[in-house]
């Protein structure tokens, strides 16, 4: 009986461990996301200084989480993200518009998406 209590215990465990991966996964892509969204608003008004100040919030921001998100993550989902965030950050420097849209939809993309792949759902538990 204790045997089957411990294993029914671990299994909770388990499903409770997953369950606030997938909360920190959601609420830390959210927030890189609208910081996404407030770098490309200051681009798109023509506010450089700004655009550049919000670039190294969102740095810094991804700095911080790499290191949780990185034991969680697939390394080359990180590598994807963080190249998009190094060429974003080069764009607004240079003020390229051409490619600033572009780039930003890419990392967009994968903040929106890594947290669905890794979602608690019968989709990807199949």
């Amino acid at each position: 009986m204790l045997k089957k209590i411990m294993i029914f215990a671990m299994f909770i465990l388990l499903i409770l461990g997953a369950l606030l991966q997938n909360a920190y996964l959601e609420e830390t892509f959210a927030s890189l996301s609208s910081q996404v969204a407030a770098v490309e608003e200051a681009f798109t008004a023509g506010d450089h200084s700004a655009a550049r100040s919000r670039m190294e919030e969102l740095t810094a921001s991804w700095d911080q989480a790499q290191a949780a998100l990185s034991s969680l993550l697939q390394h080359e989902e990180i590598d994807n993200i963080k190249a998009e965030m190094l060429g974003l950050a080069a764009l607004v420097d240079t003020d390229d518009r051409d490619d600033f849209f572009v780039t930003s939809a890419r990392l967009q993309y994968y903040l929106e998406h890594i947290p669905n792949t890794d979602r608690v759902c019968l989709e990807n538990i199949l």
